[in-house]
């Protein structure tokens, strides 16, 4: 037996120390699964699996109509993209699509996986279910037992999802060649017959299964029939029916969430052209293009949004009336002008195309996918995809993070890129890959993921006309599809990228619903598995525990967690951080230093390893050791990042650095928030810098009592914490992390009297530290008097009520 979300390869040799059991861990409405691999010396005839009924608590039953296995299919001819995970045997075979359960015989020393998955109902009783999976073949019958913990957590089905998927999939429109071509060359339809309508429902079903809530649909290209025609001006009045029915189809299977209408823009980057369906010669609909910005083409678009807008207004997701607030259509409707912007020519005829629609849509959502960045058109657009690539989202974090942070939503995609260390879809790449997408781009604040090749099945030959592509046996690399078609049953095979991604999209929903109210631990969680773009786990079964781990703490009692920490170095070694650029050690009298002054990168972060944090009061002594003298000089800084997203993120959470000039700073996504100077500061000095964090507010010490900045911000309320620095050397030591598990530090205080002199103030009372330093921090005292008897007394505001269980004070020890 193995997780779903590990490769197996047909020369997957017997583990030493094989699973005998499936077991799993699901939420109710989850569809959780394992493989049950089969392997034999000699060649085995009849070999399927068949299942039963699961039983639990009560005699709750999950029934067998709710189990499926699939067989998985060997395509032996995959080319190899990026960073693959090689078969034990070098080769090229590798299991994908999940192909039914007829009688398979299979060779000899081969491994056969069987795709075994358990779709919880979504009023399943919580508790421990068990039954078994038969493996039968001619040479006999062997018992597989089954587990299924099912927990009291119910995640919504697709149409109700807090994460967008957009896989992109051929129909009607689009790019009005290979894309209207996949469905009739590969299942024997004309479209708009019968059984075209048929996969298109079996489409809508798959994508209800595998939350696929943004469905890519061509209001023109659904719309190029004969019951179209056209005004006297040549303007077309769109006929309705088909988008009516494609539409209401993914409502019915329980898929639809988001319209998302394709881009209407192609042509080169120097000329783009607008999509039209103009008069042919007989009457009927053809398309056509048209240069943009032109009278002629506005007019086109005018009449043709404010067609669009008043027909969509008049449909509802629901069957109520009347239509519940933002359920009609076009509340949930995506426009998209253009597809991988390059060109200011491309960034103009979209903004023109966004104004026009906008005029009709004044909320109207927009989207594209966008390669390079292009912030010519991001004015008119509602949402932000960047490619997770090197020079789209690795390059211009600061940027889009501020974008995100001024109100615009975040999705990413991938398509033929990256194949770096990034990630991507291909079939040669682990399969834990497809699972943690979603999660990565929770990981930098998005909510939405998008993939242009759910289903090209087709290949362009010279001449550019669509031709029947072999999906099973010629050669693929998974970015054209993620499933393939089952031509007998005008259907769907699924994949096993498809049901990892599945895996992701449920644990993105988990997460969401746990950062509601354990916002630490679901990001502490986020963050062990993913250190940040390139740096992630790969293995299946690293995600699989992760997924038990917060349904844990989704039913565990309590409140969030806290992780106190502390590090002097004393150990010699930095096993609790995690760093992916500079140069980090222990050195012999136990500091922490970064010793590259590189500025080709300023993601030099070393962050405590799985944790995260909210609340805060942090401290650190640090001191610049160095600069890089021909860029930046003394203006290059060191300090720590609270609440990053990613760990070894600077671009994401707030930045709290020390130049070595003697001014400290905080920084967020690109902006300085405040800024001051530390009193007496000389280069390469000590610093003993704290950070206080409470609800929207950040306070900033720099050795003194008083706080030397006070920042308000919301965008970044929970993260990781790390050391940093820019341009510098430095020296880190005695880091530690208080997360309010002593709420007294750095509250507000009042006093009797007090003594402020000599690193003496009330304030120093509750910095967190338990010993006197007279450079630093001795606590407080009252002031000095002659009266032999007298009250004294320090009060401080924790801000709220907050149960205390005991209230410690430490005296002077100087």
């Amino acid at each position: 037996m193995q997780n779903g979300s590990d490769h197996v390869f047909s020369s997957s040799p017997v583990p030493s120390a094989p699973t005998a059991a499936v077991t799993l861990y699901a939420a109710r409405g989850e569809t959780q699964a394992a493989q049950i691999a089969v392997r034999s010396g000699s060649s085995v005839d009849g070999l399927s699996v068949q299942v039963g009924d699961l039983t639990g608590p009560g005699g709750a039953v999950i029934p067998a109509s709710a189990v499926t296995v699939n067989r998985e299919y060997n395509h032996t001819n995959v080319t190899k993209k990026g960073v693959y995970e090689n078969p034990p045997d070098g080769g090229n075979s590798y299991y994908d699509s999940l192909f039914g359960n007829d009688p398979y015989q299979l060779p000899a020393n081969l491994t056969q996986p069987y795709y075994y998955s358990v779709a919880v109902p979504a009023n399943q009783a919580p508790g421990g279910y068990a039954g078994s999976a038969t493996v039968h073949s001619a040479a006999g019958n062997v018992t597989v037992p089954v587990r299924v913990t099912v927990y009291d957590v119910t995640i919504p089905p697709a149409n109700q999802s807090t994460f967008k998927m957009d896989n992109w999939f051929g129909s009607a429109g689009w790019d009005y060649n290979g894309t209207v071509q996949a469905i009739p060359l590969q299942y024997g339809v004309t479209m708009f017959d019968d059984n075209w309508w048929k996969v298109i429902g079996n489409i809508a079903g798959d994508f209800a299964k595998h939350r696929n809530n943004v469905v890519h649909t061509d209001f023109q290209g659904l719309a190029k029939t004969p019951a179209t025609t056209f005004d006297a001006n040549g303007i077309p009045v769109l006929d309705w029916t088909n988008f009516d029915r494609f539409v209401q189809t993914f409502i019915d299977a329980g898929a639809l969430q988001y319209i998302y209408t394709p881009h209407m823009l192609r042509g080169d980057g120097a000329a783009p052209k607008l999509v039209e369906l103009q008069k042919g010669a007989d009457g009927t609909p053809v398309v056509a293009e048209a240069a943009t910005g032109t009278p002629q083409a506005t007019a086109y678009l005018d009449s043709v949004f404010g067609q669009l807008k008043t027909h969509l207004d008049a449909k509802c997701l629901d069957a109520q009336s009347p239509c519940p607030t933002g359920r009609r259509w076009s509340d949930v409707f995506y426009m998209s002008a253009v597809d991988e912007p390059s060109t200011q020519a491309q960034a103009d005829a979209a903004n023109w195309l966004y104004d026009r629609f906008h005029a009709r849509f004044p909320n109207g959502l927009t989207n594209e996918a966008q390669f390079s960045n292009m912030p010519g058109d991001h004015r008119s657009l509602s949402t932000l995809t960047p490619i997770l690539a090197r020079d789209n989202y690795d390059a211009n974090v600061a940027y889009l993070q501020s974008q995100r942070l001024a109100g615009k939503d975040l999705w990413a995609y991938i398509c033929a890129g990256p194949q770096d260390d990034r990630l991507n879809r291909f079939i040669s790449y682990p399969l834990a890959d497809s699972r943690l997408l979603p999660s990565m781009v929770t990981s930098i604040g998005g909510d939405g993921y998008l993939h242009w090749g759910w289903s090209y099945w087709v290949t362009l030959d010279g001449n550019g006309t669509p031709q029947f592509l072999d999906t099973f046996d010629g050669n693929n690399d998974g970015d054209y599809y993620l499933v393939r078609p089952d031509k007998a049953h005008y259907g769907i095979y699924d994949s096993v990228r498809s049901e990892a991604l599945l895996q992701g999209l449920q644990d993105t929903e988990l997460l969401h619903q746990l950062a509601a109210v354990k916002p630490v631990a679901a990001r502490a969680l986020l963050n062990t598995m993913i250190t940040n773009t390139q740096v992630y786990t790969r293995s299946g079964a690293d995600l699989e525990q992760r997924h038990k781990q917060i349904l844990d703490a989704l039913v565990a009692p309590g409140g969030d967690v806290k992780f106190p920490f502390a590090d002097d170095f004393g150990s010699g070694t930095d096993a609790n951080w995690r760093h992916t650029g500079g140069s980090w050690s222990v050195t012999a009298d136990h500091a922490y230093v970064q010793t590259s002054t590189d500025t080709s990168t300023w993601d030099v972060v070393s962050a405590v390893a799985g944790r995260a944090y909210g609340d805060l009061a942090a401290s650190v002594d640090l001191q610049i050791t160095g600069v890089n003298a021909a860029d930046g000089g003394n203006t290059d800084w060191a300090g720590v990042v609270v609440h990053g997203l990613n760990p070894t993120d600077v671009d994401t959470g707030y930045l709290v650095a020390v130049r070595n000039t003697g001014e400290a700073f905080v920084y967020r996504s690109g902006s300085t928030l405040a800024h001051a100077q530390i009193p007496g500061y000389s280069a390469g000095q000590q610093v003993h810098l704290r950070v206080v964090s409470r609800g929207s507010t950040l306070q900033v010490y720099a050795g003194g009592a008083a706080p030397l900045l006070t920042v308000t911000d919301t965008g970044y309320p929970v993260g990781s914490f790390g050391l940093a620095t820019g341009g510098a050397s430095a020296r880190f030591d005695n880091v530690r992390i208080n997360p309010m598990a002593n709420p007294v530090e750095g509250a507000a205080v009042s006093v009797s009297s007090s003594y402020t002199a000599d690193a003496w103030s009330p304030q120093n009372a509750v910095d967190g530290r338990r010993d006197s330093d007279i450079a630093v921090s001795n606590g407080w005292t009252s002031a000095g008097s002659s009266s032999a008897d007298h009250t004294e007394w320090i009060q401080t505001d924790l801000g709220a009520v907050t149960p205390l269980n005991r209230v410690d004070l430490f005296p002077r020890n100087d």
